[in-house]
């Protein structure tokens, strides 16, 4: 520190703030970037945020939907970010680069605009500092959006940027200096007489190691686990019943079915049974798919409602994750159901696909002769489970809604090639 700020140091009482380095954006991360978004399209993981990236891992878009791919936010007519970015592509022009702090954040952007000026987009980076011993990941991708006016203080430089509020210095304050402040000495004068000599008229222990009883059991270390008692509630006790399929049990902190008894205060016996069930159904159908705890898979717990990254889940929001696995486990097994098989094959691979999906979603359908050639029997016994579990959503008022879902992935495989025809062409055409 220079002289000048030891002198001001002594003087005010505090530190200078020095400001974290954060340099400027790197015109290396940006042509690393500028090829996946002119034109757009998907981008690599480890050019993300981690506020995208959670957006993208817990909420995942339709892959046709490239509008949520480039941006946290909802995608919206008013923010047509594919589109404007596409007519970019035939010729633009970026603008000078601008820093923002928003508390302990630190954000850059850059507009790429037309050649002549005039419609563009806002393009935002992340500065991700390392903690200590840690290193951070540097200048990442943020989002995407259409310019609008802003009351953030843009400045051109990081150098620029203020301190965050916690590295804002406080003065020091002398007692001395208030003239409404006790005297010295005005509060000990209260304490002439020791508290532990004090005691109540009459007070006698009968018991003698009755105190240090009471205080012992505070004494016990923050990691040794709690006894409960036996009539705790909400706890799952092994002896009290049997537990074949050694399922958590519903009513423990994190499981599927102790949402819905937080969710409902005023539950019935008959209703937690009910629960109970579901729960072991859930968990046995996930077993069935390969898709249980030991094989990295959906367990009950990860539909619990702690908070993860910037969100708390909703009631809607478990349905949409058990909904979306199971939408996952369709893709699956159409995947492998179609294997190569393109054109006029791949077209009678859907038919066949529909015929095996057919009896399970309706049983009073004529039954069907299963081409075991083309592993029928096992498309069919994967499709019942993902049955099962969609039955467990109870999503009775939505009929058919299950063969939507078979039928769905088919619209969708085809979209996502035609998608990537479509990125190839443009690819193509601009080299």
């Amino acid at each position: 520190m220079s002289s000048t700020s030891s002198f001001c140091s002594a003087i005010l009482g505090f530190d200078l703030y020095t400001p974290m380095s954060v340099p400027e954006l790197s015109p290396a991360v940006i042509q690393e970037l500028l090829p996946h978004l002119l034109p757009p399209s998907p981008l690599p993981q480890h050019l993300l945020s981690k506020s995208l990236l959670q957006r993208l891992t817990y909420l995942p878009p339709s892959p046709s939907d490239l509008d949520a791919h480039l941006s946290p936010f909802p995608s919206s007519k008013e923010q047509p970010i594919s589109t404007r970015l596409r007519e970019l592509s035939r010729g633009h022009r970026w603008s000078e680069k601008q820093y923002v702090r928003e508390d302990e954040d630190i954000f850059a952007r850059m507009i790429v605009e037309r050649e002549e000026g005039g419609e563009g987009v806002e393009v935002l980076f992340e500065w991700e500092g390392g903690s200590e011993g840690s290193e951070g990941r540097g200048w990442v991708y943020h989002s995407a959006r259409l310019p609008s006016i802003s009351e953030r203080n843009w400045v051109a430089s990081p150098a620029l940027l203020p301190p965050p509020i916690s590295a804002v210095p406080k003065s020091s304050y002398d007692d001395a200096d208030d003239p409404y402040a006790a005297p010295a000495g005005y509060w000990s004068a209260f304490d002439d007489e020791p508290l532990s000599d004090i005691k109540e008229p009459g007070y006698e222990s009968d018991h003698v190691g009755a105190e240090d009883d009471y205080w012992a059991q505070y004494s016990r270390p923050a990691t040794a686990p709690i006894t409960p008692g036996t009539h705790t509630p909400g706890l799952y006790h092994a002896h009290s019943e049997s537990n074949a399929n050694n399922v958590p049990h519903p009513h423990a902190h994190n499981g599927l079915a102790s949402y819905f008894q937080k969710t409902r205060p005023s539950v019935s016996q008959e209703r937690l049974k009910d629960i109970d069930e579901t729960a072991v159904k859930l968990h046995e159908s996930l077993t069935k798919l390969g898709l249980d705890p030991q094989n990295g898979g959906l367990t009950l717990a990860s539909l619990s409602l702690e908070p993860k990254g910037i969100w708390r889940e909703t009631g809607d929001d478990v349905r949409a994750k058990v909904a979306g696995k199971i939408g996952s486990g369709l893709n699956d097994i159409w995947r492998q159901f179609v294997g190569e098989s393109e054109g006029e094959e791949k077209e009678e691979k859907a038919m066949e696909w529909l015929r095996l999906a057919r009896p399970v979603v309706d049983p009073l359908a004529s039954p069907i002769a299963i081409n075991r050639n083309l592993n029928g029997e096992k498309v069919v016994a994967k499709l019942e489970v993902l049955k099962d579990m969609y039955e467990l959503l109870n999503e009775a008022e939505e009929e058919q809604g299950f063969w939507r879902m078979v039928e769905g992935v088919i619209r969708k495989s085809s979209e996502e090639e035609g998608m990537e025809d479509e990125v190839t062409r443009q690819q193509m055409y601009y080299e």
